[in-house]
C-alpha cells in the first residue's frame, strides 16, 4: 500500500491565487518559476496540490516532466501532452468547430487534425492549440505545468518552444485574465533561472522563488502515524523526528526510509531515537563519502575548475582571467590554458555522476546540488579541501 500524500492545500490555495490574478500584487500570471532540491516533495505539491486546486477552479491543467524520459526531448515531451489534451477534449472541439465554422476558428478541419506536427512549421502553432483547447471549454484558462523545465536549455529546438510558449502566453491574454497560465519548476535555482534572467532570455522580468520545503507539520503527522501504526512507540519525541528530518536535507523520501530501518532495530522510543538519529547520520555521511570520492577521482584542474562552479555559483565564468589565476593556484602550475580547461570541463560532463551541466548559451551550472552542500558543510567544518 502507498504511503498517504502530505497535502499542502494552503500553499496551493496561495499559488492558484496568483496565477488565475487574484493577487494585485503577483508577477505568476506572466508565469509561476519555482525551485526546489529535488527529493523534498516538489513534484508531489505540483502534481497532487496545485494542480487538483486549480482543476476545481475550472483549469485545465496539463502537466510534463522533463526527466521523465531522457531520450526524449524537451519540445516532444511537451507536443505529446499537448496531443493528449486535444483528445481527451476532442468531444468539445468537435462540437465547438462545428458551431463557430472552420474559416473562423482557421483550422484545417477538426477531423484531418495532424496532431503530430503541433508546434511544427507545417502544423498548428502552441497558440493555435492552447486557443482551440480554452475556446472549446467556454474560454476557462489552461495550466502548463512544467517539472524540470531547465532541461529546454540545451538545444535550440527547446529553446524555441520556451520562445513558443512565451508567444502563447502574450497571446492569449485579455486586459483582464491570463488564459494559459505557466508553472515552471526546477531542481537548480542557477538553471532555471536561465529562463528569465536577461534580455536574452524568453521569460525575462519574471523571478524564482524557491518552493518551501516542508516543515514540521509533515513531521508532526509522521509522528502520529508511527505512534498508531507502533504503540510501543507513543513517547517517541517530535523534536527528535526533526532533528533526523533535518539532517536528511528534509527529504521526505529519505526520512521513510531512515523510519523503516530505525525501526527494525528499536523495541521502545528511547532506542528507536537513537537508531533514527543513527541512520539519519549515517545516510549523511554515505552521501558525503560518494562526493569526497567523485571529487578525488577527479584530475586536480577538473577538482579546480569544479570547486570554482561550486563557489560562484551562477556569477561562474569558466575562462576568465581571475577564473585561470584560480586554476593555477590549485594546480599548483604557473599558467593554465583555456583549452585545457575546456577539455577538464568536457571530460566532467561525460561523467556518469553528470557533474557539469551546459545551457544552450555557453552557461555553466553544477549538475546536482548536493554537490554544493557538501562543498558548504565542509568548508563549515575547516576540513576543505577533502582529505583522502
Amino acid at each position: 500500500m502507498s504511503k498517504p500524500h502530505f497535502a499542502r492545500p494552503a500553499l496551493a490555495t496561495e499559488y492558484a491565487d496568483e496565477l488565475l490574478g487574484k493577487r494585485r500584487f503577483s508577477d505568476a500570471q506572466n508565469g509561476l518559476f519555482l525551485t526546489g532540491v529535488r527529493r523534498t516533495g516538489k513534484t508531489n505539491f505540483l502534481r497532487f496540490d496545485l494542480m487538483p486546486e486549480l482543476a476545481l477552479r475550472g483549469v485545465l491543467t496539463i502537466y510534463v516532466d522533463l526527466l521523465a524520459n531522457k531520450q526524449k526531448a524537451p519540445s516532444e515531451v511537451v507536443r505529446e501532452a499537448l496531443q493528449q489534451a486535444v483528445i481527451s477534449n476532442l468531444p468539445l472541439i468537435e462540437k465547438f468547430v462545428k458551431k463557430a465554422g472552420f474559416e473562423k476558428l482557421g483550422l484545417p478541419g477538426v477531423f484531418g487534425l495532424d496532431l503530430k506536427n503541433i508546434g511544427n512549421v507545417e502544423g498548428l502553432s502552441l497558440y493555435q492549440v492552447f486557443d482551440v483547447l480554452s475556446r472549446a471549454r467556454d474560454g476557462k484558462p489552461i495550466a502548463l505545468i512544467i517539472d524540470e523545465a531547465q532541461q529546454a536549455l540545451t538545444s535550440d529546438e527547446d529553446d524555441t518552444l520556451m520562445w513558443a510558449l512565451k508567444s502563447a502566453r502574450d497571446q492569449m491574454k485579455t486586459p483582464t485574465a491570463a488564459n494559459l497560465l505557466l508553472v515552471l519548476s526546477g531542481s537548480h535555482t542557477d538553471k532555471l533561472t536561465l529562463l528569465l534572467s536577461t534580455p536574452r532570455a524568453p521569460f525575462w522580468g519574471s523571478q524564482v522563488r524557491v518552493l518551501p520545503l516542508l516543515d514540521n507539520d509533515f513531521v508532526d503527522a509522521t509522528a502520529t502515524d508511527l505512534r498508531t501504526q507502533r504503540p510501543t512507540l507513543a513517547a517517541v519525541r517530535n523534536s527528535e523526528l526533526v532533528r533526523a528530518f533535518e539532517l536528511i536535507g528534509r527529504r521526505p523520501s529519505l526520512f521513510d526510509e531512515a523510519i523503516r530501518i530505525a525501526l527494525g532495530d528499536s523495541h521502545d522510543a528511547q532506542s528507536f531515537e537513537v537508531a533514527l538519529i543513527k541512520v539519519a547520520q549515517q545516510q549523511t555521511a554515505a552521501d558525503h563519502r560518494r562526493y569526497s570520492d567523485t571529487f578525488h577521482a577527479l584530475s586536480p584542474l577538473e577538482q579546480a575548475v569544479l570547486e570554482r562552479l561550486i563557489t560562484e555559483g551562477k556569477q561562474f565564468r569558466a575562462f576568465d582571467a581571475q577564473a585561470l589565476a584560480f586554476y593555477a593556484e590549485r594546480t599548483g602550475k604557473p599558467k593554465v590554458a583555456v583549452a585545457a580547461v575546456q577539455r577538464a570541463i568536457d571530460a566532467m560532463r561525460e561523467r556518469s555522476e553528470d557533474l557539469v551541466w551546459k545551457s544552450l548559451r555557453g552557461d555553466y551550472a553544477i549538475y546536482d546540488q548536493g554537490l554544493i552542500a557538501w562543498h558548504a558543510y565542509l568548508v563549515n567544518q575547516r576540513a576543505w579541501p577533502p582529505g583522502k
